[in-house]
């Protein structure tokens, strides 16, 4: 989504008027501030900005180094590659709200087959087709080779378009003369990150190109196989750093590194940080009239054990800021910018959110927000969601991923299909949004299973403000229970021809035997879309034609429940007036 003008080119500013973001100059007086610019590649949804990029800018400006943030979703000529993208396989695809789910992961993989396409050119459309088919196969089936190909001709260019726009992009990335570019790399980013940083190191060779972040290689260890296949594909990369990045990165600037090219935080013997230590974020590089909210992390990890997660690996140990900290952040950014709307990217928000409401509401503090929960005992309670609602709570983001008790079970969720009614009934009477999360396809569900999640949802639609369905994936090393989905599916075979590592970079594994089986999986998503068609529930929304009507259809709910307070999503009025004249796709909400 992109909304009026194309972003913040203006230098960062280094410093705020907070003793807070200053509490560390006479120790670090000495030191001399390397300047750095922090990339968010494409593509990424524009929810709010992206906090781990800003999260280390907050970090270490407050040691004098001058750090600039770039959020390149901002700028309408790369990010809506993925419109164009999505559109074009829509000519063959009659389920809209299923593209996103299932072309995010082929269009990372294309992207970064693109970059590399010179090293095997002979074979770059091949796999490319062979991509397409894998995540679309039964929509392709009756499709004609001669069409397909016209396909992935369309989408290869779609690319080379995208491409050559963030080669438009590099002087202004490196206009301020970094001496190091950083990207955070997720498995949607990874190909935008890899071919911007070879583009830099060819007109500034001096600048140093750094990569950051769990995505492409969540799972994988810094010394696998899949990292030096990584660091040997891409000598322009510096240096590649895994876990926890902000004093790992301070370390790396005022320090050096001379060992190799990837930096583990546990090996350098840095601790993990104390959320209550952390600045303030400062988003003053980018332009906020293009989000929906502020964003704010209170906590990192998850004490939770869900069998298709990975959160609680990535982060090992689970830790949160207290909720006065959290209160004083959130002051101190509607003080700077004039916004009361705050989205928490926390991976659940459980843990302090009735702590954090009443200390709101003790404050008198005005703000509304949209956070991930799980299905508890407090949100059981009427008096407490009642609570939650008064406070500013005015949208949930619950994973429910399955209604069937026996698949419930399996995923290791820890909650009851009672559970579940409870909460989204004391939610949805309390005029708090529910957003709804589900999984088609996870290992050990059956017909019969699936169907008890219709049947649960059907049931409870007046209760339900959006539901959005993603298939199941195996990604491997990342998941809680590989070694279950693995040993029930008769092991591992690897995912393409070893011929197609020179695009691919990584090599993937896939269930030999998934049960139940893919094309299940895909039969399954296709009667999920279809029940939600039939019962008019909002599914997967991708337009701001789904968005408006899922609005107005709470609404009408909200009547029904006879509540007094109705919270509104008012998102800036450039946003709403772009995106209804231009139907731009609307950020794919994910578990």
């Amino acid at each position: 989504m992109e909304q009026k003008k194309e972003g913040n080119l203006g230098q960062s500013s280094c410093c705020t008027d907070t003793d807070e973001q200053n509490s560390y100059s006479e120790e670090n007086k000495n030191v001399i501030g390397k300047k750095v610019v922090m990339v968010m590649p494409t593509f990424w949804d524009v929810i709010a900005p992206p906090v781990g990029v800003i999260s280390l800018k907050s970090y270490l400006q407050q040691y004098g180094h001058k750090v600039r943030a770039i959020n390149l979703n901002e700028y309408s000529q790369v990010f809506n590659t993925q419109k164009e993208y999505f559109g074009a396989i829509g000519k063959y695809v009659p389920y809209r709200g299923l593209i996103p789910r299932l072309g995010s992961e082929l269009l990372g993989f294309h992207m970064n087959a693109a970059v590399f396409k010179d090293d095997l050119p002979n074979d770059y459309e091949e796999y490319a087709e062979l991509l397409l088919r894998d995540h679309f196969q039964i929509f392709l089936e009756k499709v004609s080779k001669e069409d397909v190909i016209l396909l992935v001709r369309e989408l290869n260019k779609i690319l080379e378009l995208h491409f050559e726009h963030l080669k438009e992009l590099v002087p202004m990335i490196i206009s301020t003369n970094p001496e190091y570019v950083g990207f955070t790399v997720l498995s949607s980013t990874l190909g935008t990150a890899l071919f911007l940083g070879r583009e830099i190191k060819k007109q500034s060779p001096k600048v140093k190109v750094l990569l950051g972040g769990p995505g492409p290689y969540n799972g994988f260890d810094a010394h696998s196989p899949n990292m030096e296949r990584l660091i040997a594909k891409c000598p322009f990369i510096d240096k590649i750093f895994f876990g926890e990045g902000e004093e790992v990165f301070r370390k790396y600037l005022e320090e050096g590194h001379e060992g190799k090219k990837n930096i583990m935080a546990a090996e350098l013997g840095i601790k993990k940080m104390d959320m209550d230590t952390l600045p303030t974020l400062d988003f003053s590089d980018l332009n906020l009239e293009k989000y929906f909210h502020l964003g704010i992390g209170a906590s990192r990890g998850c004490s939770f054990l869900c069998s298709f997660c990975s959160e609680t690996k990535l982060w090992t140990v689970f830790r949160r800021s207290s909720p006065q900290i959290t209160i004083k952040h959130i002051e101190s950014m509607i003080k700077r910018y004039g916004i009361n709307k705050f989205f928490f990217t926390d991976a659940l928000y459980n843990h302090s959110l009735t702590p954090f409401i009443k200390l709101l509401l003790e404050k008198n503090i005005n703000i509304e927000f949209d956070c991930y929960l799980r299905v508890d005992t407090n949100g059981e309670k009427q008096e407490m969601t009642d609570m939650w609602a008064k406070g500013g709570l005015h949208r949930v983001r619950i994973g429910m991923e399955s209604s069937s008790p026996h698949v419930l079970k399996v995923m290791q969720k820890g909650v009851t299909v009672e559970q579940q009614s409870n909460a989204l009934k004391c939610l949805s009477r309390s005029g708090i949004r529910t957003s709804t999360y589900w999984i088609a396809g996870h290992p050990g569900e059956d017909e019969e299973n699936f169907q008890e999640t219709l049947d649960f949802i059907v049931k409870h639609k007046k209760y339900l403000y959006e539901v959005d369905l993603a298939v199941f994936y195996f990604y491997g090393e990342g998941e809680l229970g590989k070694d279950a989905f693995v040993e029930g599916s008769g092991g591992l075979v690897e995912r393409w021809d070893e011929k197609y590592l020179p695009l691919s970079i990584f090599k993937y594994f896939k269930l030999k035997s998934p049960k139940p089986t893919r094309q299940e999986a895909y039969d399954r998503a296709i009667k999920f879309v279809q029940t939600m068609e039939r019962e008019g529930i909002p599914c997967n929304r991708s337009s701001a034609f789904d968005y408006i009507r899922a609005e107005r259809r709470w609404k009408l709910l909200v009547d029904e429940h006879n509540q007094q307070r109705i919270l509104e999503i008012n998102p800036p009025e450039p946003i709403v007036q772009e995106i209804v004249q231009k139907s731009i796709v609307l950020p794919a909400t994910s578990s």
